[in-house]
Order: structure tokens, then sequence, then C-alpha cells
């Protein structure tokens, strides 16, 4: 079985910093695909540093995220 580290390395990574950070900090998340940027807005990573998609993916990046928080 996995722990949940290995399996969701964005959730486990927010929620230990979370967990360690003094209240207020901000998160700040490095990805470089669609499905990962999708797991830090679940997340709940307050900034999210996109590497690498390209234009399109970039806009879709965009468009997911103002779907959730417009």
């Amino acid at each position: 079985m996995a722990h949940q580290g290995e399996s969701d390395p964005i959730g486990a990574a927010v929620a230990s910093a979370r967990a360690k950070a003094p209240a207020g900090t901000v998160i700040e998340v490095e990805v470089d695909t669609l499905e990962q940027f999708d797991r830090a807005l679940v997340c709940g990573a307050d900034i999210v540093l996109i590497d690498n998609l390209g234009p399109e993916r970039l806009t879709e990046a965009v468009r997911r995220r103002d779907e959730r928080a417009p």
C-alpha cells in the first residue's frame, strides 16, 4: 500500500507545509502538468507556479482556475 505522499505528493506537501508553517504563511507549489495543477488547486495551494506547459495548456490552466475561483 502506498503512503499518502507517494500517491499524492502535492497534497502531502501542502498539508505538511500548512501543519508546520506559521498561520498566514503563503504556500507555493510548482507544477509541470495539468493534472498536478488540478491537484494543487484542490489542495489549497496559495500560489501555483506553472513550469513549461506551453501557451495552449497554460490557457487551459487559467480556464480551470477561473472555473474554480472566478
